[in-house]
């Protein structure tokens, strides 16, 4: 939310200090892009791995936490193997916030006729259901790109040459193989999470937004 913040600073016309919907998805997916590069796709990277682990006792297990895994990524593959699957997760995140950011305006607008910057502060029930209705987007417009973001990130090149040779191959690839349908694989638990997160999310954000404005904002 803070990079989303600065990134629409930017794209406001600089005469009316209006945001344009262009601007909105840009801030959006700009706040994503820096939000998968600087956070999600190292700690992403680590997490499908020792997901993947399954079935072994602790002792044959590769990867013994989280502290051990990184640095056998980054001694076997290089420090970018911890950056592995890194274009489509810029690719789902950037589209993710994008999505979500530009629909939750739309939905406060549209169902309670709350526009940006006009004093109201929208009740917790009222956030909730727009940040869910928000929340939805994302995981139907990125599903691609997050399969594609695990296939990479759960292959190792240590266990010798790569299935998946990039972004772009991995979703022909899969499509070939496995049809169009697959590249929407687990979007039904996706969600059954991220929706109800953005929910609570949007309800928490929304009251801190409007006490601030009302203290520090209002004449």
């Amino acid at each position: 939310m803070g990079s989303n913040a600065v990134f629409q600073s930017a794209f406001k016309d600089a005469e009316t200090g209006k945001l344009s919907n262009r601007g909105r998805l840009l801030s959006g997916f700009g706040a994503g892009v820096l939000e998968a590069l600087v956070i999600v796709t190292p700690f992403e990277v680590v997490k499908i791995r020792l997901q993947q682990q399954k079935g072994l006792s602790p002792e044959l297990l590769k990867y013994k936490g989280p502290v051990h895994c990184a640095a056998m990524i980054v001694r076997e593959e290089g420090i970018f193997g911890l950056w592995a699957g890194a274009a489509p997760t810029v690719m789902r995140n950037g589209t993710n916030q994008a999505a979500m950011f530009t629909a939750k305006n739309s939905f406060d607008i549209l169902l309670w006729k709350k526009h940006e910057g006009d004093g109201k502060v929208l009740l917790p029930w009222q956030s909730m259901i727009s940040g869910f209705l928000a929340g939805t987007a994302g995981p139907v417009c990125t599903g691609p790109f997050d399969v594609v973001k695990t296939r990479l990130m759960a292959q190792s090149r240590s266990n010798g040459e790569l299935k998946y040779k990039g972004m772009f191959h991995a979703i022909r690839t899969i499509y070939v193989e496995e049809g169009l349908r697959a590249l929407w694989k687990g979007l039904v638990p996706r969600l059954m999470r991220i929706p109800p997160g953005q929910a609570i999310m949007w309800a928490v954000a929304d009251q801190v937004m409007g006490a601030y404005e009302r203290r520090y904002m209002t004449t």
